[in-house]
């Protein structure tokens, strides 16, 4: 057994046999044994094991063509590969010194310290000269089966690993790490997966490693078991220092989730500083509450283009809008509009910026947002931005039994019970003022088909409650107060309304139109009418029913009692024409009752009979 040492490089070791080239400057360290006939022990690289080392001492390189072995000074950190190994050291002046400068491991290498291993059938490790000498890792290669492991389930899989460390440091520092083809990282609280991930990585006070910034490309799906988010795309960004989030999906959409709340579009972004979610392209929101009777549920879909600000409480949709509300299981209120905007209350500044279960903010809390009053909603249709004659339309509507989950299809709706249903170019519903307008041409139906618990079919309950349904029709605008309980409609106003106890109809047509109606607490644009009370229809009113018809200045409308009240103004008349007989009356004022089709003429003019 042969022993050298080089005091140069405090460098020693022993082989079995030495080969020296005084001319090629060459050594040969080999024994019997493939593993353990040569020892090498220096300063920078720990203690060597190997079979055969082959070494240029005027540049450096070093051939080891079997298993290596090293254990580093510390005596934890080790270094293993199976088939074949290059050692470049530092040469100064047509000398080899101690310092490594690289170390290429081929075949079955395993890489391990106090707290991780990584395995692979390649590795490659660059290293630079420190400012007080010695060898200081810079970056780290590995491919062909890379495995990275903690021993406490941390750890991950890919195809190839580039991992970059800090300069001139005692222990090594990773500052980024590339990892390529189905890489797949995981820890007690979060996976990801990924064709291509790239990290900048950082040391926080308390020590440790954690992600600074996050580029992810190719099937990319991330999901944190802490909050059950969950995101899938084809391409994610991610800065924590600014909490923004970047997901975006070619061809499809990109999956953003926190618990059941989900955004999907083409690209997503989620600022935490400043509370936003923005979705560029077509996409959907979805959220969902409760269970049984208290069980909610909140959908949309949009083709342009939405953007939510949870800060300021602003919410804007493009593009055919479609969202539904179920806030139980026997109501579905829905919007469908060209452009949508909801205007919720104002963050107040302790909830505007929430936080994780660990106190940390996050970019995600955009999602989920606190429940907040509605002040404004304003749709805009399709004819609004000149795209065709559809119309924005609010509608809700109530059942008489649960709704069947919207994902059946197979499931046929219960029969109605409430329905609202309003139709414009533009809507704008107030909930501060307690206003709604729609200006311009638009149509609302209202219909209550609920049968009072004491009403049988020959008893029928008299609650001064009017059963029945409503439509309108208008050409110029509607403006709804909720205060004074009042609905105006403007220019060729039409209201169809249908008693349902006993199937009678009347048709009113007029240029102004005022409703009375009983108003509900709520806030939402249907609550603004709780019941049809009366309606007074003024300028060339024309009223109607299956047996007669009438026209007037003025008529008022009592749905309750099935009255209706004409006047004519100054020097006109009333007239009234049985539309069986044909037989025509005149008079400046009267009273039919639609029910009984009882008609009370005030100050009669001359009765015409047709011959």
């Amino acid at each position: 057994m042969v022993t050298f040492a080089d005091r140069a490089s405090d460098a020693s070791g022993r082989a079995a046999t030495v080969e020296y080239g005084f001319t090629s400057q060459r050594l040969i360290l080999s024994g019997p044994s493939q593993e353990s006939s040569v020892f090498l022990t220096s300063p920078t690289m720990g203690r060597a094991t190997m079979g055969r080392l082959e070494l240029d001492l005027g540049t450096g390189d070093g051939l080891v063509p079997g298993p290596f072995g090293v254990v580093a000074n510390d005596k934890v950190s080790k270094l293993d590969a199976r088939e074949r190994t290059t050692l470049r050291f530092a040469a100064r002046d047509g000398r080899v010194t101690g310092e490594l400068r690289e170390v290429i491991c081929e075949g079955s290498v395993v890489a391990s310290d106090a707290d991780s291993t990584l395995k692979s059938d390649f590795l490659h490790a660059y290293f630079d000269i420190g400012d007080s000498g010695g060898s200081k890792l810079r970056r780290l290669i590995a491919r062909d089966t890379v495995s990275l492991s903690d021993g406490q389930g941390n750890g991950g899989t890919c195809d190839a690993l580039d991992v970059a460390f800090a300069p001139n440091t005692d222990e090594p520092q990773p500052t980024s790490f590339d990892a390529q083809g189905r890489a797949s990282f995981r820890d007690r609280t979060a996976k990801v997966d990924a064709e291509h991930l790239y990290a900048t990585l950082r040391t926080p006070e308390g020590g440790g490693l954690e992600v600074a910034k996050a580029w992810g490309d190719g099937a990319v799906r991330f999901r944190r078991y802490t909050d059950q988010i969950e995101i899938r795309g084809e391409q994610l960004f991610a800065d924590l220092d600014a909490e923004l989030l970047e997901v975006q999906h070619d061809g499809a959409l990109a999956h953003v989730a926190r618990g059941p709340t989900v955004i999907k579009g083409e690209s997503v972004t989620l600022r935490g500083l400043e509370r936003t979610a923005i979705v560029t392209g077509p996409g959907m929101f979805d959220h969902s509450a409760g269970k049984g009777d208290t069980a909610s549920r909140v959908t949309a879909e949009w083709t342009q283009g939405m953007a939510f600000d949870d800060a300021a409480g602003l919410l804007e949709a493009a593009g055919e809008v479609r969202a539904i509300n179920r806030p139980d299981p026997w109501t579905r209120e829905t919007i469908a509009a060209a452009e949508l905007r909801v205007e919720l209350e104002p963050a107040v500044a302790e909830t505007a910026s929430a936080t994780t279960d660990d106190g940390s903010e996050d970019g995600l809390d955009a999602l989920g947002g606190q429940d907040r009053p509605i002040r404004t909603v304003y749709a805009a249709s399709a004819a609004h931005f000149g795209l065709g004659e559809e119309l924005a339309t609010v509608e809700s509507a109530r059942f008489v039994e649960p709704l069947p989950d919207p994902s059946d299809a197979s499931e046929s709706e219960p029969p109605l019970e409430r329905a609202f249903r309003l139709s414009g170019i533009e809507i704008v519903s107030d909930n501060t003022a307690g206003t709604l307008d729609v200006p311009g041409r638009g149509r609302l139906f209202v219909a209550d088909l609920r049968v009072p618990a004491d009403e049988t079919p020959d008893s029928p309950a008299d609650d001064g409650e009017q059963r029945g349904a409503a439509l309108f029709d208008w050409a110029g605008s509607l403006h709804a107060d909720r205060a004074l309980g009042q609905a105006e409609m403007l220019d060729t106003v039409q209201m169809s309304h249908t008693n349902t106890r006993d199937g009678s109809r009347a048709i009113l047509e007029s240029m102004r139109l005022r409703i009375n109606f009983a108003p509900s607490e709520g806030d939402d644009p249907e609550d603004l009418f709780g019941g049809l009370r009366s309606a007074i229809a003024t300028e060339n009113v024309y009223l109607r029913t299956d047996t007669q018809e009438l026209t007037a200045d003025v008529v008022e409308y009592d749905p309750d009692a099935g009255i209706a009240r004409a006047l004519a103004e100054g020097f006109g008349t009333v007239r009234i024409l049985d539309r069986q007989t044909g037989s025509p009356m005149t008079a400046s004022a009267l009273i039919w009752d639609l029910l009984s089709d009882r008609v009370d003429v005030v100050d009669p003019s001359t009765v015409v009979i047709p011959r």
